[in-house]
């Protein structure tokens, strides 16, 4: 490993600080280090200062951007240029303490995040706590990784290569930028070290004119809107218009708006969603509130040509007044007026605001067809203040930007219903829609999943020592999407989990799994999608890696009998042979709920796991079929829910033949031989193998010919399928095992992609007309080492071939591929498990296996 410390600085008119924060570098007492340096659009004396010290000291690179292009588009273009294995942060107001560097490699094999105290100095003339300084600990915040910023990028570092799986800093984000980065390479199995030392000193500043936004005057350019429309934009927020949602009327039931509606939009930018509306809707009223002048001039411009548009210059809140809008560098469009939601570099600017309630009533807005609110962080207080003039309101689009906002707009529109497409129930923010009840109730063009809401549903608990949060876990994810669908039904769920994961390397996210609480294990608790409770158990830091020992058998008895005390389970809902997983049982028993195996796997050869259950739940009828001559049991038949936020992409990338999961059992020696002849035969046809347990190093131990490798590509374990499946144009799912299901082979179905499967398993009743399932000799199973002729995979070769080389039996195929998917939607399945469980919990006898 090379010694070098790659230090990543955004600059912005900082010519009156940088220099402390260049001398706390030069000072280090680590001398490997290099200091990329972007000049983000400076208009005083920054650039002299950088090239002063970029003379001085070779290891110093001054990278130069105009106009602005702002922090995180900084930031990612030094940390492309780096060159250290190892990454840290300075920004140009704050300083490095001199052994930090010394600390980070001190420390650089105990994890590949290292997560450093700081202290904060108060900058704020006139603050109460003016020149006072404290020391901040982010290890007391670890537990909430997931769900806020715990540190700032001067206490982290990190290793190179973790953003080559997640990425870097999310450029179109407009808050919490480092914190979404931080979640992600959690998510992605990166190891987190809390350190003891710390790493520098923090400067708490007021806005100032060497951290205001470069003037409004930016250059603009006309570019086409999501409807076609020309729109003028700023050039340096171009960007922002990947981020629109190009069909925000799409999916919606018919008559739910009206021929020509009224619409209010709070957060009308520069036009986009208004000209987009009268694409739609040529004679349609829009009420337009935006209060920032720059993009109330653009505004103004784009909507000119149309005699419905109505422009109000003032925000919408609480009550009337002024609001101080922060105006984050370079994203206008990311004004907000709500304390922390934009970075302490934001301008602030006073704006006039009017109460909403007032407003409405002022303008007659009743009945009002589309509520659009985008405004930086005020959705909540709008929706609060119009009170129940919002369940008048037919469709509401509305934008959130943490979790917890999403639950509280959820909550405030029980009169509403939430519609496809939504985005993943695990997205920290993105754009909500929501139609009127009385507008669904009575037509059947809405999904069923979001067509009813459950009232007096059972409780029900998922309980395990398997870990509900492992990314290379089918069963996990079985289980994260059913929760998170019933959680958004209004069924009331609960988790209780354990920490054993399959792939030991892929550590589950969110999980500190580096620590040891005062009692000897620790307990976390967290909210899962929709707002429902996770309870997270760990003995010890290397308890993802080992079964549980009969000591963490009853710690983790402990945990369930208080978990299932407060939560009083009417469905406990297990799986897992482990004695702490069996424990499960005997909680279900004291606390008298009705107690459901579900069996994911074909490895149970005994009666014990079951015999104390009221029923067992498999994925198909070929796994009924298994167990019923196996076991003498008739379990009972339940499609997995399939989360089509999670995995639905729309692609015009779709190229590769793709094979997910690289492991013997799931064909790896039958890809290795097909790969050998493509390679040779058809090099035209890119490979994509994505790594889930297997990695996708195990395909160098087949003996293919090195040539063979020269076609593949790899990908490693993704908590989102959306990143392979926009690129699969064809899905291989070639199993040697009896599979028990055939996950990947539905959601390829689902996104309309043509699935080529062993006939092993319930493949036949997965795939159905949606692909093709071929034979492999019978001599071929997950035991087999030695990759088969290529005679015996004619077919195969065939298959692949034809759908590549003859578009229309390709376009016919799709076509197949998304009917037979629908079977496998959420809106046919979940409903299946909403009357199992209410089923269970009427029956009157115990021990109802047989339903």
């Amino acid at each position: 490993m090379s010694r070098l410390i790659s230090i990543i600085m955004p600059v912005f008119n900082g010519g009156d600080l940088v220099s402390r924060a260049l001398d706390s570098v030069l000072n280090q007492s680590f001398p490997d280090w290099e200091l990329l340096i972007v000049n983000d659009g400076s208009t005083d004396q920054t650039p002299v200062i950088l090239e002063h010290y970029s003379t001085r000291d070779r290891r110093i690179r001054v990278f130069h951007h105009a106009p602005s292009r702002g922090v995180s588009v900084a930031r990612n273009a030094a940390i492309a240029a780096a060159r250290g294995d190892w990454i840290a942060y300075l920004d140009h107001d704050d300083e490095y303490y001199p052994d930090y560097l010394g600390q980070i490699w001190q420390y650089r094999q105990k994890g590949g995040v290292l997560v450093f105290r700081y202290d904060l100095m108060e900058d704020r003339v006139g603050h109460p706590h003016y020149g006072r300084f404290s020391t901040y600990d982010p290890s007391t915040r670890r537990h909430a990784l997931q769900e806020e910023v715990i540190a700032v990028p001067l206490g982290v570092a990190h290793q190179r290569v973790l953003l080559d799986r997640v990425g870097g800093f999310d450029e179109h984000l407009r808050r919490e930028v480092d914190g979404d980065l931080w979640r992600r390479l959690a998510r992605a199995g990166a190891q987190f070290w809390f350190c003891s030392e710390r790493s520098g000193r923090y400067h708490i500043r007021s806005g100032s004119l060497s951290r205001m936004t470069p003037p409004a005057t930016a250059r603009l350019v006309d570019v086409s809107g999501p409807d076609g429309q020309s729109i003028r934009i700023a050039e340096a927020e171009v960007s922002r218009l990947r981020d629109m949602d190009h069909k925000p009327f799409a999916g919606l039931p018919d008559g739910a708006i009206r021929s020509r509606p009224t619409v209010v939009e709070v957060g009308a930018y520069v036009g986009l969603f208004a000209c987009t509306t009268f694409a739609e809707y040529p004679d349609a009223i829009v009420h337009g509130f935006e209060p920032y002048p720059p993009s109330l001039t653009l505004l103004h411009q784009n909507t000119a040509g149309w005699p419905g548009m109505r422009i109000y210059p003032c925000a919408l809140a609480q009550a009337d007044g002024t609001l101080i809008l922060r105006v984050p560098a370079g994203d206008t469009g990311a004004c907000s007026g709500t304390s922390g939601w934009t970075p302490s570099s934001a301008s602030q600017i006073p704006v006039p605001v009017r109460s909403a309630a007032a407003v409405w009533d002022e303008l007659g807005l009743d009945p009002v067809d589309i509520l659009n609110l985008d405004c930086g962080g005020a959705e909540v207080t709008i929706l609060t203040t119009l009170a129940e003039r919002v369940a008048r309101i037919r469709v509401i689009r509305v934008a959130f930007f943490t979790p917890g906002d999403r639950a509280r707009i959820a909550s405030l529109l029980s009169s509403h219903i939430g519609v496809a497409p939504f985005p993943d129930a695990r997205a920290s923010c993105g754009i909500l829609r929501f139609v009127r009840a009385d507008l669904i109730v009575r037509r059947c063009d809405v999904p069923a999943f979001s067509a009813v809401v459950v009232k007096d549903s059972p409780r029900v608990l998922f309980a395990s020592y398997h870990c509900y949060s492992d990314p290379a876990s089918g069963a996990a994810i079985c289980t994260r999407d059913l929760f998170s669908a019933l959680a958004q039904r209004d069924w009331r769920c609960g988790v209780v989990t354990g920490p054993r994961v399959d792939a030991p390397r892929a550590v589950a996210p969110g999980v500190p799994w580096d620590y040891r609480g005062p009692t000897g294990f620790v307990v976390r608790s967290e909210r899962g999608p929709g707002g429902f409770p996770v309870t997270v158990f760990s003995p010890d830091s290397n308890a993802p890696r080992h079964p549980p020992t009969p000591q963490d058998v009853d710690q983790f008895r402990t945990v369930l009998r208080e978990v299932t005390r407060q939560f009083r389970p009417d469905v406990v809902l297990t799986y897992g042979g482990d004695p702490a997983s069996l424990a499960v049982q005997e909680i279900a028993r004291e606390c008298q709920a009705r107690l459901v195996f579900w069996l994911h796997n074909l490895a149970y050869t005994g009666m014990e796991p079951f015999q104390n259950c009221d029923a067992v739940v498999v994925p198909s009828e070929s796994s009924r079929f298994y167990y019923r001559s196996a076991l003498g049991i008739d379990p009972v038949v339940l499609p997995p829910v399939i989360d089509t936020d999670r995995i639905l992409t729309a692609s015009d990338e779709r190229t590769c033949l793709t094979f997910v999961n690289p492991e013997p059992a799931k064909g790896l020696l039958v890809f290795a031989r097909l790969a050998e002849w493509l390679a040779v035969e058809r090099p035209d046809i890119p490979l994509l193998v994505v790594e889930a347990r297997a990695r996708a190093d195990r395909l160098t131990h087949c003996g293919l010919h090195p040539a063979a490798l020269a076609t593949v590509r790899w990908m490693p374990n993704s908590p989102d399928p959306r990143t392979f499946y926009r690129l699969a144009r064809v899905v291989l799912v070639p199993s040697v095992g009896r599979e028990t299901f055939g996950r990947v082979a539905a959601e390829a179905l689902l996104n309309g992609i043509p699935v080529i499967a062993s006939d092993r398993g319930a493949l036949p009743e997965v795939v159905g007309d949606g692909g093709c399932c071929l034979s492999l000799p019978a001599t071929l199973t997950p035991a087999s080492r030695t990759v088969p002729p290529l005679a015996e995979l004619e077919a195969w070769i065939s298959a692949i071939v034809q759908l590549w080389s003859e578009t229309p039996i390709y376009d016919r195929a799709c076509a197949s591929a998304h009917l037979a998917g629908q079977k496998w939607a959420a809106s046919a399945t979940l409903p299946r498990w909403e009357e199992f469980f209410s089923r269970l919990c009427r029956h009157k006898s115990r021990n109802v296996q047989y339903l």
